[in-house]
């Protein structure tokens, strides 16, 4: 099974990321982050939430099982331009939507910064779940901006 492959893979590399723009780089957006919070749960990839693999939920299907960098945009040294940015697995579809594909491959805003999801129910703004290991090797403290990018497309 895939999580069984990502559970040899659940060290965490923290990295030091030169950030280009506030905004976008590379096709990167600047999105809310939230904490995933099923801790374990089954993911819709199968995986049972724990607090080692390092995973990311994103709002598409087919994102599951691809790598992204993310980058904390609050530890961003404004001398250097560099952050702490680390990689990690889609293994989660969400937060709040599950079928926004513009957003994710297409460059498009997140459905959910609108404050409610294609079903009319309230969202936090979040365009990405951060799992737990993400979530300390980031040293998140409360939802807060990020940008994230697919690790092998350099996307």
């Amino acid at each position: 099974m895939f999580y069984r492959e990502v559970l040899h893979a659940s060290v965490i590399t923290v990295l030091t990321a030169r950030v280009n723009h506030p905004v976008c780089y590379n096709g990167a957006m600047l999105v809310k982050a939230t904490r995933e919070g099923r801790h374990g749960r089954p993911t819709r990839s199968g995986y049972i939430v724990d607090e080692l693999v390092p995973f990311v939920s994103l709002p598409c299907a087919a994102a599951l099982g691809q790598w992204v960098i993310v980058t904390n945009m609050n530890s961003i040294d404004p001398v250097t331009g560099t952050g702490r940015s680390v990689h990690a697995v889609v293994l989660d579809v969400g937060p709040c939507n599950t079928r926004d594909f513009r957003y994710v491959f297409g460059g498009d805003r997140p459905q959910a910064e609108s404050g409610t999801d294609v079903r009319g129910r309230k969202t936090n703004g979040a365009g990405i779940g951060l799992g737990e290991a993400v979530w300390r090797a980031l040293q998140m403290t409360d939802n807060g901006q990020v940008h994230w990018v697919f690790a092998a497309s350099g996307r």
